[in-house]
């Protein structure tokens, strides 16, 4: 172990055949400050691997590591493994009660005596970095304002969950933004993000945190569909820009209406 106090960094120097890796170095820098650096450069023939971090509370984890002694690829796939490992690491934080930055969520709290000033229990939130997950990204979080991009999908009573006396409801949160053109997907009822249709509704017993029956919506997204595309949706809802309303169809309970509702039939232009 190297401790660099000039630097800031820390660096964990790992051995094997010099054979197994690839001639010369490897320098790879990430956004999270990360070096991997490989080079055969030891007297004795062997391979040594620095891997570099700023200091953090959990840089002793971070670099438990075994000493490698596999083949170039199984060597490439640690070095892999422990960036991806420290990238995940660094996407949680704990932090005082506060206000939260854009782009991150609470998904749990601690309760903490004395913490951050106060004079009793002081509940600390464990915040998520998520503008950075790929779409389709599915993520429990506590009760919060939805993020701009995200649906609920589902809930779950959690007793005593993100610093709440009783039971809470905590939701489930899924990436929508980046999905492709004509995705369907169901969700809880909920403000439609613009770029979705409401196409049709399920009733379900006890979902998404209600009482009693829900509608479960299914959305399709219908931002970028070709000009000259039909498609059929719920009413009750907005005509969305650059679409007209061509015709529409008598329906006997569809979209949870407990009559007969007019399903329309709307067209890009």
């Amino acid at each position: 172990m190297y401790n660099d106090e000039k630097t800031g960094l820390i660096a964990k120097k790992l051995y094997g055949n010099a054979d197994s890796y690839f001639g010369g170095c490897l320098l790879f820098l990430s956004s999270t400050v990360v070096i991997l650096k490989c080079c055969n450069t030891d007297n004795n023939g062997s391979a040594a691997i620095y891997l570099y971090a700023p200091y953090c509370a959990s840089i002793s984890y971070l670099f438990i590591i075994f000493p490698i002694t596999f083949m170039k690829a199984k060597a490439i796939a640690v070095l892999v493994f422990c960036l991806l490992t420290f990238i995940a690491h660094s996407q949680e934080q704990e932090i005082c009660p506060g206000r939260i930055p854009h782009g991150w969520v609470i998904v749990s709290h601690r309760p903490c005596a004395g913490c951050c000033g106060g004079d009793g229990i002081v509940y600390k939130p464990t915040i998520k970095k998520i503008d950075t997950l790929p779409a389709g990204s599915s993520l429990e979080i506590c009760p919060q304002r939805t993020p701009k991009g995200w649906v609920v999908i589902s809930t779950r009573p959690c007793a005593g969950c993100c610093g709440g006396d009783g039971i809470i409801n905590k939701p489930t949160i899924k990436r929508i933004d980046n999905l492709p053109t004509g995705t369907t997907l169901e969700v809880c009822e909920q403000s439609i993000p613009r770029g979705w249709v409401i196409v049709s509704t399920r009733p379900c017993a006890g979902c998404c945190g209600g009482d009693g029956i829900v509608n479960m919506l299914t959305i399709k997204k219908i931002d970028k569909l070709p000009a000259g595309t039909r498609i059929e949706i719920c009413p009750q809802q907005n005509i969305p820009r650059g679409w007209v309303v061509l015709s529409t169809r008598p329906c006997a309970g569809c979209c949870g209406a407990n009559g007969i509702v007019d399903m329309m039939t709307i067209k890009k232009l």
